[in-house]
């Protein structure tokens, strides 16, 4: 295997060196962790999860193959059965700040705002004083979760702490910049939290995104509608999201192409049937600020 690892063109035969392995010795802890990196480096998320469900089969007390496990549940989008191992991982390791994070992120992105807080609350308290990343991404998570129950104030509070601990968090700084453009306020700081941001990361569609809907509101129409088109060159059609669009229909209207606009409103109506703002847009053909 170590011989032949690095040649792509050898995946099916390492994939079969390693089943070999594995039925010569099932129970053999390494061979199974082995396999599910290899399957991460393969970009075989599915078969790395079951991987290393096996390796914690055979040694529960690992905290980095509970974090793994859990991080690949996450990266094909299954939150039910990332929570099951978030939870069955506390059970060995409950004082794991990391863990409550990411337990509380789920449960916000599930909108069960008081499940989420508890568990934000919980990894707060469990986090050293000195781990600043981590701090910064409670934070940002707690600004998000504030935001999402409409609490808008707190939620620039935390954002505001989240940058304190690490003025570089870029998720932090997106998603302040985004709610700030969203409710027109504070827009030449919301520029500059977004500028740090694509300095980080210039293809990045969600940041793209930020920037052109910054942009828009600070009527610069045209680099915003530059800005735009870079979002939908990279996100692509089976990523697009409704609000991309919807955002390119009003940036284009106001930059003077409002047939093509209406095009894109319909686009996005057709991912978003019950938005009652873009059925007037593309109604009545026209812009509406609410």
């Amino acid at each position: 295997i170590q011989e032949v690892y690095t040649d792509s063109l050898q995946q099916p035969r390492i994939r079969q060196l390693f089943d070999t392995l594995i039925v010569q010795h099932p129970l053999e802890h390494d061979i199974h962790d082995s396999y599910a990196r290899y399957l991460i480096v393969t970009r075989d998320y599915e078969g790395a999860a079951e991987q290393e469900e096996q390796t914690l089969g055979l040694d529960p007390a690992d905290p980095e193959g509970w974090e793994m496990l859990t991080s690949l549940y996450l990266q094909v989008e299954n939150l039910d059965k990332a929570k099951d191992a978030i939870e069955r991982s506390l059970h060995y390791y409950p004082d794991n700040a990391r863990q409550h994070l990411v337990l509380g992120s789920i449960y916000g992105q599930r909108k069960e705002n008081d499940k989420c807080m508890a568990e934000l609350e919980k990894a707060l308290k469990l986090t050293d004083e000195a781990d600043a990343e981590t701090l910064s991404s409670i934070y940002t998570a707690m600004g998000d979760n504030m935001y999402q129950q409409e609490r808008v104030d707190s939620s620039y509070v935390y954002y505001r702490k989240a940058l304190t601990y690490n003025p570089a968090n870029v998720l932090a700084l997106n998603n302040c910049a985004y709610h700030m453009a969203v409710q027109g306020k504070d827009l030449d700081e919301a520029l500059k939290m977004i500028e740090t941001v694509m300095q980080a990361e210039q293809d990045n569609p969600t940041s793209l995104d930020t920037y052109a809907w910054v942009l828009f509101k600070k009527k610069d129409y045209a680099k915003a509608r530059d800005m735009i088109d870079r979002t939908m060159e990279l996100t692509g059609e089976e990523d697009m999201s409704a609000d991309v669009l919807e955002h390119a229909g009003d940036i284009y209207f106001m930059d003077g192409e409002p047939e093509k606009a209406v095009e894109f409103w319909k686009e996005a109506l057709k991912m978003d049937p019950s938005n009652e703002l873009l059925q007037r847009k593309v109604k009545h053909k026209t812009y509406f600020f609410k």
